[in-house]
C-alpha cells in the first residue's frame, strides 16, 4: 500500500515538472507559427526587384510609355530572372531595387518565348555589390496544399514600385493553359493573389525557397494563378547562358486519337495511344522507323493514353536520350530505339 502511494505521488511529482514545461516550450512555437510568413518575407524581399520597361514607337523612338513587372536577383553578380513576356519589345530596361535603387542601362541576356522566361544583367556599379540573392529550390517536391508567398510590386504604375507579398497554397500541380495562341505545360496552379506587376515575381516556399515564378492568371476567375515550376525555369536560363537558345527535345511526328474501329483492328481492348498521321522528313521519328499508321502506346516504359501524351514525355527528355519507344503495326507489339535530337529553329 504504501509502494502504491509512493508511485501516485511520484506520479504527481512528474506531471508538476513537465505540464509546466511543456506551457513554457509551447510559446516559441505559437510565436514561429505566427511569424512564419514574416520570417519568409524577411528572408526573400532583399533580392526580389521591380521591372520597368520603355516602349518605342513604331519608327524606333521612345515614347516614353512603360510597363511594369517584378524579378529576382540569383547571382551576386546581378543576373536577374523575369518573365518574357515582361520585358517584349522593350527599348529600355531599368530594375529598382528593395531600397529605391534604380538601375539604368540593364541588358537583355537571353530569352524564350515559349517558356516565358527572360534573363537580364545588371552593369557593374562600384557601390552595388555582393548584391543579395534568392536561393532556389526545388519545385519537383512541391505539394497540393503547400503554402507559398507570392512577391512582386502589382500596379506599380498607380501604386509605386515598392514590394508587396500575397499568400496562399498550392492549388494543383502539372496545369496546361493556353494563352496568345501558345501551350504552356506543366504550370503550378495557386490561389495567391497574383496581379499585373507581379509577373516575373517568385513564388516562395516556406523554407524561403523560390519554387516558381509568378506568370499569368484567368482575369474573370477568383484565386486562380500560374506560375513556372523553378526547375524548369533554371533548366532554360542554363541552356539560354550556355548556348543562347533553348534546345527542345524533338521526336518529329504528328499524332492524333485512336478511333474505336482502329483499336478493335490493333487489337486494343479500348482505344488509347497516339495514331500517327504524320513524319517529318530527316526526323529522329523518320530514322527510328515510325511510319504513318502507327500507334504510339509506350515511351520510355510510360503509357501513352492519348496524343497529347506523346508531346509531354518527349518534352521531359535531355537532347541525345534515348527513348524507347514502343507501337503498334498491323497488329503486332514493335520496340523502336529513337536517339532524341534538338528541335530545329524555323
Amino acid at each position: 500500500m504504501q509502494s502504491r502511494r509512493w508511485r501516485v505521488s511520484l506520479g504527481i511529482g512528474l506531471l508538476m515538472v513537465f505540464v509546466p514545461m511543456w506551457i513554457i516550450s509551447a510559446e516559441p512555437r505559437e510565436m514561429t507559427s505566427r511569424y512564419a510568413i514574416a520570417d519568409v518575407v524577411d528572408l526573400v524581399s532583399l533580392g526580389v526587384v521591380n521591372v520597368t520597361v520603355t516602349l518605342p514607337t513604331a519608327r524606333g523612338r521612345t515614347t516614353g510609355l512603360t510597363s511594369s513587372g517584378s524579378g529576382f536577383i540569383v547571382t551576386n553578380d546581378g543576373l536577374v530572372l523575369t518573365n518574357d513576356h515582361v520585358v517584349t519589345g522593350a527599348e529600355k530596361i531599368k530594375v529598382t531595387l528593395f531600397d529605391g535603387t534604380e538601375i539604368d542601362n540593364v541588358e537583355l541576356v537571353g530569352t524564350d518565348a515559349q517558356s516565358d522566361i527572360a534573363i537580364l544583367q545588371l552593369p557593374e556599379i562600384p557601390y552595388l555589390t555582393g548584391l543579395p540573392t534568392v536561393s532556389l529550390g526545388d519545385s519537383d517536391q512541391l505539394r497540393v496544399g503547400e503554402w507559398v508567398i507570392a512577391f512582386g510590386s502589382p500596379f506599380a504604375v498607380h501604386l509605386g514600385t515598392q514590394l508587396s507579398v500575397t499568400a496562399g497554397i498550392i492549388s494543383t500541380l502539372n496545369r496546361n493553359i493556353e494563352s496568345g495562341g501558345m501551350l504552356y505545360r506543366e504550370f503550378l496552379q495557386t490561389d495567391t493573389a497574383i496581379n499585373p506587376g507581379n509577373s516575373g515575381g517568385p513564388l516562395v516556399n516556406l523554407e524561403g525557397e523560390v519554387v516558381g515564378i509568378n506568370t499569368a492568371i484567368i482575369p474573370f476567375a477568383q484565386g486562380i494563378g500560374f506560375a513556372i515550376p523553378i526547375n524548369r525555369a533554371k533548366s532554360i536560363m542554363e541552356q539560354l547562358l550556355t548556348h543562347g537558345k533553348v534546345l527542345r527535345p524533338w521526336l518529329g511526328v504528328n499524332v492524333t486519337g485512336v478511333s474505336e474501329a482502329t483499336a478493335e483492328e490493333q487489337g486494343l481492348s479500348q482505344p488509347r495511344g497516339g495514331k500517327v498521321t504524320g513524319v517529318l522528313r530527316r526526323s529522329p521519328a523518320e530514322k527510328g522507323g515510325i511510319r504513318v499508321g502507327d500507334i504510339v502506346i509506350e515511351i520510355n516504359r510510360q503509357i501513352v493514353y492519348g496524343p497529347q501524351d506523346v508531346s509531354h514525355i518527349i518534352s521531359r527528355m535531355d537532347v541525345g536520350e534515348r527513348a524507347v519507344i514502343v507501337i503498334l503495326r498491323d497488329g503486332y507489339r514493335i520496340n523502336l530505339m529513337i536517339e532524341i535530337e534538338a528541335e530545329p529553329v524555323s
